[in-house]
């Protein structure tokens, strides 16, 4: 998420902030989870949506598999 803190958690889940371009980052915050949801989404007005969405999946994709 962008703000961890505006995530109202409950037992067992646990909100954390990375950067989806840093897979190495994401994969080591990942590291000992059961499951990752995503909601990533690269911005409604960002010029290049569609690229960085793709691009910031697959990064996703890449750090769970690792």
């Amino acid at each position: 998420v962008r703000d961890a803190s505006k995530v109202k958690t409950q037992e067992n889940v646990t909100a954390k902030s990375v950067d989806v371009n840093n897979v190495n980052e994401l994969t080591e915050a990942l590291k000992g989870s059961d499951a990752v949801i995503s909601t990533f989404n690269a911005g409604w007005t960002n010029p290049n949506l569609y690229n960085d969405f793709l691009n910031g999946s697959e990064n996703i994709q890449k750090a769970v598999e690792q």
